[in-house]
């Protein structure tokens, strides 16, 4: 930081590198629809700035997640300008809307530096959510449908893949067990195979 303030006092500071990030922002910050369509564009972006794409491919493989999800394309709406409120989260954020695009039904994201921020020793993989109660009970009020589950809890169980390329199937077994009503947990933090299995045993 002294470094560059020295370096603006100076004179050596090249405003114009300041210029091309507010512009590049702001053109990221105007692109929103259709996943492929809205990466295409990033990309095209990206490459006339001789910037990597890297950054995306997280992104890429959470829509493909989706799909695998049986979560269409035309449901999703990839939006670089959306932004949430608290300053903490260090990758993807996402928001829920209804059906008809009038009101959001909640949000959340990934925040791994926060725990660090609060005291803890090292980051730790985290993410998280909050509903709009007032909106999802307006969004149920004469929709809503019993499932035929009956309050039948079949079973809990946690699914733990051990590496990245394991999650779509992994979220596979998931769907598959939660048809039955079974509450299904997916492991996300990164966890040895022994903390899970008392991470497990002791949440039942």
């Amino acid at each position: 930081i002294t470094e560059r303030l020295l370096g603006k006092i100076s004179g050596s500071y090249d405003a114009s590198n300041l210029d091309k990030a507010l512009e590049i922002a702001g053109r990221l910050a105007t692109i929103k629809g259709e996943p492929n369509k809205s990466l295409h564009q990033v990309k095209t972006l990206l490459r006339e700035h001789d910037l990597l794409s890297v950054s995306l491919d997280r992104l890429e493989q959470v829509l493909n997640l989706l799909r695998l999800e049986d979560i269409d394309d035309k449901f999703v709406t990839v939006d670089f300008g959306l932004s949430r409120g608290m300053s903490y989260y260090t990758g993807i954020v996402f928001e829920l809307i209804n059906e008809e695009g009038t009101y959001s039904l909640g949000g959340g994201g990934r925040y791994d530096d926060l725990a660090k921020s609060f005291g803890g020793e090292q980051k730790l993989p985290a993410l998280g959510f909050a509903y709009d109660l007032e909106h999802v009970i307006n969004s149920l009020e004469g929709g809503y449908k019993d499932q035929g589950f009956g309050g039948k809890r079949v079973g809990s169980t946690l699914i733990s893949p051990t590496v990245f390329a394991a999650y779509p199937k992994a979220l596979s077994i998931a769907k598959e067990l939660r048809v039955d009503g079974n509450k299904v947990e997916m492991e996300i933090c990164g966890r040895s195979l022994e903390e899970n299995m008392s991470y497990a045993k002791s949440n039942g």
